[in-house]
Parts: structure tokens; C-alpha cells; sequence
């Protein structure tokens, strides 16, 4: 979603501030995925011999990110024991594709154009 096409106008200062948050979000994700690389607390699992005897091979810990742009809804749901976060709006169904996608493709990273537009 493209900042100048949202319902209301958005002024210079937060349409800038809008880019920059866009920005921040993959930067985000890069941090994570370096520190995973680079743990020492998740690099002793890869020769641990529990996990070796389960998987049959290397162990490792991969994390997939789909980042988009766009609005959606939280609400929670559950009892006074357990509480889910639930998101439900337009965009969660492209996200759900775009999470799917990076399964399939075996990519870390995937990123809607409409996050892509709205960087600086």
C-alpha cells in the first residue's frame, strides 16, 4: 500500500516517518537472521547427539520471515488460562501466501511490494 493512496493524506513528516518504519522492519529481520547464524547457544545444537539420533542429520535452527504492508485487526481469543493473539483483515490472507511462499521456494526472506514501496 502505497502512503500516498491510504484515505487520508498523509503530511510530508509522517509519510517520511512511514518509510523509515519500513525500512526498520527488514533491517529487523536481518539482525535476527545474522544473530542466528552467529549464536553460540544455537550453534551447539547442530552436533548435539540427541537431535542427531531424532533427525537422522545435521540439526539446524532456520526461521522464515514474510513481511508486508497493509492494515489488519487484532483481537484476542482464549480463557482466563490461555490467551491467543488473533489478526484477521485483508492482508492476512496475502501474508498467509507469502509465508507459504517462502516454504516452497526455501527462501529466509520474503517481502510483499507493497513493503517494497514504501521503502526510503
Amino acid at each position: 500500500m502505497n502512503p500516498c493512496k491510504m484515505s487520508r493524506s498523509l503530511g510530508p513528516n509522517e509519510a517520511n516517518h512511514l518509510r523509515i518504519t519500513c525500512d526498520y522492519s527488514f533491517f529487523s529481520v536481518l539482525k535476527i537472521l545474522a544473530r542466528l547464524c552467529k549464536e553460540p547457544k544455537i550453534f551447539k545444537y547442530r552436533n548435539d547427539q540427541r537431535l542427531l539420533a531424532t533427525f537422522k542429520k545435521a540439526f539446524s535452527v532456520e526461521m522464515c520471515f514474510a513481511l508486508n504492508f497493509g492494515w489488519a485487526n487484532e483481537g484476542i481469543v482464549g480463557s482466563r488460562y490461555k490467551i491467543d493473539p488473533l489478526f484477521f483483515g485483508p492482508e492476512i490472507s496475502k501474508l498467509k501466501k507469502l509465508i507459504k511462499f517462502t516454504k516452497d521456494k526455501g527462501s529466509s526472506i520474503v517481502i510483499s511490494e507493497s513493503l517494497y514501496s514504501n521503502f526510503t
